[in-house]
């Protein structure tokens, strides 16, 4: 999971080079387009995005505990974001 959210996040910073924000609610799909490729059994969301920064969660089928990565903290920690 913590990997699949660091990934994500270069995926994200490649979007944001292109379309100046970050992907929000439903973006996902954009990520792959951006070279994110998710991991068997680890459900990836965006959460919020816009101009300055991003919350992604991502959670294991079958572990329980989410990992959540914000732009503004920089590294994947247990938690879901606000």
């Amino acid at each position: 999971m913590q990997s699949d959210l660091r990934n994500a996040a270069v995926a994200q910073e490649s979007y944001f080079t292109g379309h100046e924000s970050y992907l929000t609610i439903g973006g996902e799909a954009a990520l792959k387009a951006e070279g994110y490729r998710q991991s068997d059994k680890v459900t990836l969301t965006i959460e919020h995005g816009n101009t300055a920064d991003y919350c992604m969660n991502a959670i294991y089928a079958g572990y329980g505990t989410s990992y959540k990565f914000s732009s503004t903290a920089g590294d994947p920690v247990e938690g879901s974001c606000p």
